[in-house]
């Protein structure tokens, strides 16, 4: 018997190269659900300012090099 599963990815690992992998062994696995992200939440202070930066480009394309640095930053 069969149960659905995902594949857990720690950021802690340095595996992420395997992901691709994964999807493509078990693409085709009616009871894989796809792969999960595991991570320690960001501080408060991070995530304000990512919720910040959302906010002000909501809705819009990012076109400036600064706004693309900042979104690497956050």
């Amino acid at each position: 018997m069969h149960k659905p599963f995902f594949l857990l990815l720690d950021t802690c690992i340095c595996c992420a190269y395997a992901v691709t992998m994964w999807l493509e062994r078990f693409q085709e696995d009616k009871h894989f659900k796809g792969v999960l992200l595991r991570e320690n939440d960001p501080p408060v202070s991070l995530q304000r300012e990512r919720d910040d930066f959302h906010r002000r480009y909501a809705g819009q394309r990012l076109s400036s090099a600064e706004e693309l640095d900042e979104l690497r930053q956050l």
